[in-house]
């Protein structure tokens, strides 16, 4: 197998949620027996986890380089030093904090691609320009293949960037008309995609979804526990509630309000950091012990808080059809299942299909039926399939991908 070129802006020891998917793909692909070089920017650690340990393998290659932005100001620096980050990429006129990427980026992957045989290159976004940067690499690298991997669409951070839709949907055609194959964590973003690219590039969709990483969650997976009848039937989210999903959340804990009120036992857990406005609204539940908050704390220990609940909570505001956030995928590795809130879509159908979880619509009247017959008695489910949905399977997946496209595959 030929080295494969994985062009992350986002990284460890990047600990947001936007350096994970990489960082885990990477991981299992060198397990896989294949070179992984890795092109990212100099971040510093800001969180309690960082994934290093992810980064220690012979096969697994990190090249720090220059953005040519300051990147850590703008994602961790005081309210003074995120303006002047701002002030900066206006100045560049760019798109995202990759704007000025390329100068160092393309020149670096060039000297890399050859001095390692590399034929197969991997951009994932955001940030975006990340991913035109890689088109125009593959523009001046005659016989590159490129894989186009998106997380999120183009035009899902337009409000942080002030950028017109057309500018958004132009970026986005450009980076898949230059691929080879354009990988994305849902088959409903594959349809939004299709709807706004020229006809002719269809065929270059692939669904390569997130994931679990089967090793960090053996340790923390449950086995089955029925919960005795005296017990509150309980919850816990984790992460934020941005996007409009606070409100969403409002409704399931109006729907958890009247429960209490008619004499049932539960319990709500949220832990994340912009959680206040819940708190304003629903004191009296904090009050009896109903409703508790806490900050973001490490993975390890919030996956251990969800683990002992009887559902792990996942909320989707409108418009959000095509999200499968990771945190899901969390709650099946440790064997809770998930309760989902919001549209149907791709959240409600993985978790139809691997009857690992319950999707219900954002109905107050609807979600406080079901809770009630939950806390009457929780349904069994069978979690079928669901090492399917760990990291190490989707890594091998691309790696067959990266030899099908060198010609090596089957």
């Amino acid at each position: 197998m030929r080295p494969v070129l994985v062009i992350a802006f986002k990284f460890p020891p990047y600990s947001g949620v936007g350096g994970f998917r990489w960082a885990k793909m990477a991981k299992y692909l060198a397990r896989c027996g294949r070179e992984v070089r890795v092109v990212t920017v100099d971040w510093e650690a800001s969180g309690p986890v960082t994934l290093l340990e992810d980064c220690d393998s012979p096969r697994l290659h990190v090249h720090r380089i220059g953005s040519g932005f300051p990147h850590n100001q703008l994602l961790y620096g005081d309210a003074a030093l995120r303006a002047r980050a701002v002030a900066r990429l206006r100045e560049l006129g760019g798109f995202d904090e990759a704007a000025n990427w390329g100068q160092t980026l393309i020149p670096f992957c060039q000297r890399l691609i050859r001095e390692r045989g590399i034929g197969v290159a991997v951009a994932t976004g955001h940030p975006f320009m990340a991913n035109l940067w890689a088109a125009e690499l593959k523009a001046q690298t005659p016989g590159l293949k490129l894989v186009q991997d998106f997380r999120d669409l183009v035009s899902s951070i337009r409000i942080n960037t002030g950028a017109s839709e057309e500018y958004c949907l132009e970026l986005q055609r450009r980076c898949v008309e230059a691929a080879d194959v354009v990988t994305v964590i849902s088959q409903g973003m594959v349809w939004l995609m299709r709807e706004q690219i020229p006809p002719g590039n269809s065929g270059k969709f692939r669904v390569m979804r997130n994931g679990f990483d089967p090793e960090r969650l053996a340790p923390l997976r449950r086995g089955g526990r029925p919960r005795p009848a005296s017990e509150p039937l309980s919850m816990c989210y984790l992460g934020s509630l941005g996007g409009g999903r606070h409100t969403v959340m409002l409704t399931l804990l109006r729907a958890v309000d009247s429960l209490v009120h008619d004499g049932h036992k539960v319990r709500v857990r949220l832990c994340g950091d912009n959680h206040a406005v819940v708190g304003k609204e629903f004191p009296h539940l904090m009050e009896q012990g109903v409703l508790e908050l806490s900050t973001s704390m490490p993975p390890d220990g919030a996956l251990r808080l969800a683990r002992e609940c009887d559902f792990g909570l996942n909320v989707l505001a409108p418009g959000m059809t095509h999200y499968l956030p990771t945190k899901i995928y969390d709650y099946i590795g440790l064997g809770v299942p998930c309760l989902s809130i919001g549209p149907k879509g791709d959240t409600s159908e993985l978790l139809e299909a691997h009857d690992c979880g319950v999707g219900l619509p954002e109905d107050e009247k609807v979600i406080a039926g079901r809770l009630g017959e939950f806390c009457r008695g929780m349904p069994g489910f069978g979690f079928k399939g669901v090492d399917a949905l760990g990291v190490d399977t989707i890594a091998r997946e691309f790696n067959e991908l990266f030899s099908n496209l060198e010609g090596e595959g089957s």
